[in-house]
């Protein structure tokens, strides 16, 4: 009898220990499933934080995944399941000049920057590609971020254009000054020609001396239409 009830307990005691191991698993399961989350969620967080369009390729340049700028970019079309350059180019192979491409070729990190037209605009981007670690199977992946840089190449340009108006204007200031210069002298021989002329007819034909007078004329009309050509430089 005694030992009929040592059995049950021991039988006890061993489910017992089981039941205990088993709340213990869960718990430590439910723990780990919890870390997984949270870290799932911070993943995510960041990916979305993120302002760049961001798409993860394999190795055939085959969209795995994307954020929502890159979603945004293509409003009416499913990104994922796509080619990356059939998205972007509309074309049926791969950019030789692609930094995925090349990231996957070298396995290296590579950038470049290029413009496509999307939704009807010209859009430029600069890009970074960098090969993610083995996926199972094997198979290659990369990450490549593309930044959106049209409204900020659009603002180099205007500044670009600005300094280069601005260059364009302090170099015909320096012109006309230096032109103003002789001209002024030109017309100050000029003026003191024409001065002479009544004297000279005195002692030399009339012929000469109308010569003298229709060109001294010319030489004055054409000096002051330099310097108006020279006013409308510097204003």
């Amino acid at each position: 009898m005694k030992g009929d009830i040592d059995d049950i307990l021991g039988i006890s005691q061993t489910k017992l220990g089981f039941f205990q191991e088993w709340q213990l698993n869960l718990r430590a399961l439910k723990n780990a499933h919890y870390e997984s989350e949270r870290q799932r969620m911070a993943n995510a967080a960041i990916l979305e934080g993120i302002t760049d369009a961001m798409m993860v390729l394999d190795e055939n340049l085959r969209i795995i995944s994307v954020n929502k700028v890159m979603e945004k970019l293509f409003p009416d079309r499913r990104c994922v399941g796509e080619y990356c350059y059939s998205l972007f180019t509309r074309a049926g192979t791969p950019c030789p000049e692609c930094p995925a491409f090349l990231s996957l070729l070298h396995n290296t990190v590579n950038s470049a920057s290029a413009i496509f037209q999307i939704d009807g605009r010209n859009m430029h981007f600069d890009m970074v590609a960098s090969p993610l670690p083995g996926r199972p199977g094997g198979s290659k992946a990369v990450v490549m971020f593309k930044r959106d840089v049209t409204r900020e190449k659009a603002m180099l340009a205007q500044i670009y254009q600005s300094e280069k108006m601005a260059s364009i204007g302090t170099l015909a200031a320096g012109v006309a000054h230096e032109i103003n210069n002789p001209l002024t002298a030109i017309a100050g021989f000029a003026e003191g020609i024409q001065r002479r002329i009544p004297r000279l007819r005195e002692l030399a034909p009339d012929e000469l001396t109308s010569d003298l007078a229709e060109y001294t004329e010319t030489i004055l009309q054409e000096c002051n239409r330099c310097r108006d050509i020279c006013q409308a430089l510097v204003n």
